[in-house]
């Protein structure tokens, strides 16, 4: 109540710094005074002293407010602890600075003549309290900005998630396609296997008939029907079987297929696949009678 107005008063509550206030306390050098005027500024300073109760119970009420608020503050910070982590020491130094500044404060309570000197230091103090208040707040951003972050990770994370759930289903269904299709072309590749060696033998034994009968009728220029493309009409150069067990040209055959037939030309019943197999041993009765034609003529 009597401190001086180039004075600031801390009020502290279990190290916590509360609030502040300004002296309200004129100071001069005063020299000597006559009686009288002793006692006026006796009066006057037993006025000041009544604003000064006065302003110090509202401070006090102000202080209770500020505990509540600070209750609410320690709940809420809390969840910085790590955040805060790094600046407790400085914190506790600061406190110890405060503990310290309030017990200098007390002994120069009666000695008015530092009261310049404290003002200094005071005003230090809300310095190095505004520093802490701004990174403080710094802290509050970066722990905002990394709580978005890791939202955002989490988010990214669970799209992951479902993408790979997503991959996965359709890695199986294609690999359960594929173990289809692989029994199916196993299935298919036995089948061609014996359709292949039923060609070979028919392949044999018309190249048989065609020696009996190139040798019994050298004069005979026509070609054996089985020589035929039964889709060109002409003696083949490439034969190959196909699917329904017939042998074709292999151009003509290819030609069919890619014009999007899917049925025998022969037959036409729907092929079970379109892969061709090359009639090596009628190419070669083939070539054989075409070498024998050539010799007559």
């Amino acid at each position: 109540m009597q401190a001086s107005n180039m004075c600031k008063i801390w009020f502290t509550c279990k190290g916590h710094l509360i609030c502040t206030r300004e002296g309200n306390k004129n100071y001069f050098a005063i020299p000597p005074l006559p009686i009288e005027e002793a006692l006026r500024e006796a009066q006057h300073l037993k006025e000041k002293v009544s604003e000064e109760t006065t302003k110090r119970q509202k401070a006090e009420l102000e202080l209770l407010s500020a505990l509540d608020t600070i209750t609410e503050w320690r709940i809420l910070h809390q969840h910085e602890r790590r955040q805060r982590d790094a600046v407790e020491e400085q914190q506790l130094r600061e406190k110890q600075e405060v503990r310290e500044m309030i017990k200098r404060f007390e002994a120069v309570y009666d000695q008015l003549d530092d009261a310049q000197e404290l003002k200094l230091r005071m005003i230090e103090m809300e310095s190095a309290r505004k520093g802490h208040r701004e990174e403080l707040a710094m802290n509050k951003y970066r722990v905002e900005m990394l709580q978005a972050d890791n939202k955002k990770l989490q988010q990214e994370l669970k799209r992951c998630i479902t993408e790979m759930q997503s991959a996965r289903k359709e890695y199986e269904e294609e690999l359960a396609t594929s173990k289809y299709l692989v029994e199916l072309l196993e299935s298919d590749k036995e089948k061609l296997q014996k359709e292949l060696r039923a060609a070979l033998t028919e392949a044999e034994d018309l190249r048989g008939k065609s020696l009996l009968s190139s040798t019994s009728e050298p004069d005979n220029t026509c070609p054996p029907s089985y020589f035929v493309c039964p889709i060109s009409q002409d003696v083949m150069n490439d034969p190959h079987v196909a699917a329904d067990g017939f042998t074709y040209e292999g151009e003509e055959i290819r030609g069919w297929l890619d014009t999007g037939h899917d049925t025998s030309p022969m037959t036409n019943l729907k092929l079970s696949h379109s892969m061709l197999t090359p009639n090596k041993a009628l190419r070669s009765a083939i070539l054989e009678w075409q070498q024998q034609q050539q010799n007559l003529t």
